[in-house]
């Protein structure tokens, strides 16, 4: 596995300095794109997990003011207006990272950011794998967490509100099951006492069918649904793959939009965890430009609502879902996003 030189760093980092001066921001669009961003890098910190390609950083620390600015940069640069940033929890390193490091960056001005809640990380799972709010605990923790998230970042300038409503993405609610709706209600009824209306975004879209009612009462409890992450442990998954996605994004943008709920579209270059999860031998979806560019062009069509679209993700390296430039694909992946959403 690389090891990060600081000296091949600082080259990289002067010389990308010099190129670009100050950020340029691409041709204005109505389309807000936002990227699944993870700030938990550091010497010994994931990287020794295993992943994918060759970052041009190197095995980098997320707690780089050099390497924070040149992502705000190169996210400014290709039309990336928002940053989801993967919560942990008070006080983890994500957390600490967020707050002392990226929110303090010299560069802030030019992205927005918003918390990507980890309920994995966060919030218990029963037998069947659920995260079930008849569990007194959850709904605890959820509205704790919620709170903490309020007092610490939703006053930032920077922080994403819709409609003055701040933004928080909710990993996996698909998999929320017994009274979630009265701790939602909960929830938007503590932080309102904070003072904010929340704009909550569920990750519920995945290959099941929308139709179900079970599935409907879900989406109710949201202001805009969205996938993380389409890829499924299906054999053969790598195989019109982009015509897969674009069906059932079909059908999740009729019920939401019969609902009045905003619905955000996701793209992903591809997707590899054999680095970090070989034993489990899930199927890979093969990273693929000019297939990345033709589902970039099919989720175009699902913009419903608020007119965003997410992408998964800037910097994943555990599953090279990444676009964060590598040394061998360079900036292309950006130059495919600033291409279909931003220039018209």
């Amino acid at each position: 596995m690389m090891k990060r030189s600081k000296y091949v760093i600082l080259l990289i980092l002067v010389i990308g300095i010099i190129s670009i001066n100050s950020p340029t921001k691409s041709q204005a669009s109505d389309i807000m794109v936002g990227a699944f961003y993870y700030p938990w890098y550091d010497n010994y910190r994931h990287w020794q997990e295993g992943y994918k390609g060759d970052p041009i950083f190197g095995e980098y620390s997320s707690r780089d003011q050099a390497v924070i600015s040149r992502h705000i940069d190169w996210a400014y640069s290709y039309g990336i207006d928002l940053f989801l940033m993967s919560w942990w929890g008070p006080n983890s390193y994500e957390d600490v990272t967020i707050k002392d490091y990226f929110m303090k960056s010299k560069d802030i001005s030019h992205i927005k950011f918003a918390i990507l809640y980890e309920t994995l990380g966060r919030l218990k799972t029963d037998e069947k794998g659920r995260i079930n709010f008849d569990n007194p605990y959850n709904k605890l923790i959820l509205v704790e967490d919620f709170r903490y998230i309020s007092k610490t970042y939703f006053n930032h300038e920077q922080y994403l509100k819709i409609d003055n409503k701040p933004v928080v993405c909710i990993y996996l609610s698909r998999i929320f099951d017994g009274d979630y709706k009265r701790a939602i209600k909960e929830l938007r009824e503590e932080i309102r006492k904070e003072g904010y209306e929340l704009y909550l975004i569920g990750d519920q879209v995945y290959w099941q069918s929308p139709y179900e009612d079970s599935e409907k009462e879900l989406m109710k409890q949201f202001d805009a649904v969205t996938a993380y992450n389409m890829h499924t442990s299906v054999p053969g998954i790598d195989v019109n793959f982009v015509e897969k996605v674009s069906s059932k994004y079909k059908q999740w943008y009729e019920v939401a939009s019969s609902f009045g709920i905003d619905f955000i579209p996701n793209v992903m270059p591809g997707f590899d965890d054999t680095a970090v999860r070989p034993e489990a031998k899930h199927p890979v979806i093969t990273r693929d430009e000019k297939r990345f560019r033709y589902l970039c062009e099919e989720a175009k069509k699902y913009i419903l609502g608020k007119g965003m679209i997410f992408v998964t993700s800037w910097n994943e390296w555990h599953e090279y879902t990444q676009i964060e430039p590598d040394k061998s694909y360079l900036e292309r992946y950006l130059e495919i996003i600033r291409d279909t959403f931003i220039i018209e």
